[in-house]
């Protein structure tokens, strides 16, 4: 199926199957740049899709599964530059989250999240510089898990709740 704006310019492109969306769907903006773009199945939004601004510049990245965003997802400004990035579960925020000052190269704020709700240590970085931490708690029986290799990168990170992963 195609759908079109009143002055006959190309809406959104895409395919139904049993009166459900399912496969690629793209859709445009009225200028003709990419507004956005990926798959469904059994009508909902599924695996990775982008965004873009209107200007053509990606706004934003991520996958989805049964619908809800899932996994690793990058938003951006206008001018490009990273805005946040993090995880999602089940459509919340989830795990370590990272903002950033506009234009992206200055980091805002970094912290965690559990079912879309701060917890943990999270610092907040003032365009001058200076930084500010705040301690959001942790429901009971939570803790934050936190491994590092020898060289200080990330080798795993997650919560338990009464000692089991979740």
């Amino acid at each position: 199926w195609n759908y079109f704006y009143r002055d006959g310019t190309l809406r959104t492109s895409g395919t139904y199957l049993a009166d459900k969306q399912t496969g690629q769907w793209t859709y445009w903006y009225k200028n003709g740049q990419k507004e956005m773009e990926g798959s469904f199945a059994s009508q909902r939004r599924s695996g990775l899709w982008q965004y873009w601004h209107s200007s053509g510049k990606q706004r934003a990245e991520g996958s989805f599964d049964g619908g809800r965003e899932s996994g690793p997802w990058t938003f951006r400004n206008s001018d490009g530059g990273v805005e946040r990035g993090g995880y999602f579960d089940r459509g919340r925020l989830a795990l370590r989250w990272s903002y950033w000052h506009l234009g992206g190269e200055k980091q805002k704020a970094e912290g965690y999240y559990l079912d879309g709700i701060k917890v943990g240590r999270w610092r907040f970085w003032a365009e001058d510089g200076g930084v500010a931490e705040k301690l959001f708690p942790l429901p009971e029986g939570v803790e934050l898990v936190r491994e590092t290799w020898p060289d200080g990168t990330p080798r795993r990170e997650g919560f338990r709740r009464n000692g089991d992963p979740t």
